[in-house]
């Protein structure tokens, strides 16, 4: 929950200091720089500098919304309007979630991005290499089905599925057993090829995320994406997009660009280049009320964002899917999370995420005002 206590000086010293980090121009205050550098654009310089802007009025609505409510008015607002819809979907009159809706799975403990925004990275990951086994697997999607799960079954939790040489097999798996989920594939594409894509697109795969880090969003994409897009049936758009949506059989595809030492959320505090926490974003979180984090091994996490599953809240190897999730370690995790309060939560309590995701909460005019005043993250 966003909600900070700031003093007024710091809430415009904090205003300042993010619309800088936001707007590098507005640093020096130099208009000359400006034109300089946008007489010698880029091919996607105008894409960017609209990217850049949506970015910066993101930031400062946000500082601006944290300086004009109290952090005790804030709390309310964003109880009335954002979290209490989400909740009562989500829990029932004792407090029990009422059952598993989305699925993350860690197929493989492996990343081959360089981003510096992630502890997955190449030159930061620490984890034994461990890939999810299809024995494991089916047993998932057996408790999946029985359990009678409807929402997403996404094969990431801060790793790179393309990397598990049986994905496709996974995917054809699910597609014919749980035909209530759709599944999804988040991936960096430097393991996409054509025919992976083909292979993916045959199993059954509903949608694919592909987003191509690069050092400048800027420049041109490299040649790996650039032969990927003129490749890729169903797509007839340029070689090199700002971004690309397209449909291949009945799987859809998107592209999108993003640089790799972007500042992104704080991932749980664990963000290797995110700034510390200001305020407190104490409060309830919609994800261990829908969602369940499987590693390779069968180990139970709270959140994509436990690195590693070092604090696990439950193992595969102790009973079913649901009756962990349900009766194990995030019982208390609940119960602190229904009251308000993450003080007393490893992890939770260096958690940015304000609880609720904004496509649960726009549906009438005031949650829309409230949800864009206050920032996810």
């Amino acid at each position: 929950m966003a909600a900070g206590d700031f003093a007024y000086s710091d809430a415009a010293a904090s205003i300042a200091s993010n619309w800088n980090k936001a707007c590098p121009f507005a640093q020096s205050g130099d208009d000359r720089l400006m034109r300089d550098q946008i007489s010698t654009s880029r091919p996607h310089e105008k894409s960017h500098r609209r990217y850049l802007a949506r970015r910066r009025r993101r930031i400062l609505v946000g500082e601006v919304g944290r300086f004009l409510f109290s952090a005790s008015m804030l709390r309310q607002m964003q109880e009335y309007v954002r979290i209490a819809p989400v909740r009562r979907e989500l829990v029932d009159e004792f407090g029990r979630p009422r059952g598993i809706k989305d699925v993350y799975l860690e197929v493989r403990s492996r990343c081959n991005s360089t981003c510096s925004f992630c502890l997955a990275s190449v030159h930061t990951d620490t984890r034994p290499d461990r890939s999810m086994s299809i024995e494991l697997y089916r047993r998932i999607v057996s408790e999946l089905k029985e359990a009678g799960a409807d929402g997403i079954l996404s094969y990431h939790c801060m790793n790179e599925p393309l990397l598990h040489p049986q994905l496709a097999e996974f995917i054809r798996i699910a597609t014919r057993e749980l035909p209530r989920m759709s599944t999804r594939i988040i991936t960096n594409g430097r393991k996409l090829t054509p025919a992976t894509a083909k292979q993916l697109v045959e199993a059954g795969t509903s949608r694919i995320h592909i987003t191509a880090y690069m050092k400048d969003v800027r420049e041109p994409l490299d040649a790996h994406f650039q032969r990927l897009l003129a490749e890729m049936p169903g797509y007839s758009g340029p070689t090199d997009p700002w971004s690309a949506q397209w449909t291949w059989g009945g799987t859809y595809f998107q592209l999108a660009r993003q640089e790799l030492t972007e500042v992104r959320d704080n991932l749980g505090g664990l963000s290797p280049n995110a700034p510390e926490l200001t305020g407190k974003y104490w409060g309830f979180c919609e994800f261990p009320f829908r969602s369940v984090f499987i590693d390779a091994e069968g180990k139970l996490g709270k959140c994509t964002w436990d690195f590693g599953f070092t604090d696990p809240v439950g193992h595969m190897a102790n009973g079913k899917i649901e009756d962990e999730w349900r009766n194990g370690g995030l019982v208390p995790l609940r119960e602190q999370l229904l009251r308000g309060d993450r003080s007393g939560l490893n992890h939770c309590n260096s958690c940015n995420f304000a609880g609720t995701c904004r496509r649960n909460t726009k549906r009438t005019l005031l949650q829309k005002v409230v949800s864009y005043l206050v920032p996810e993250h």
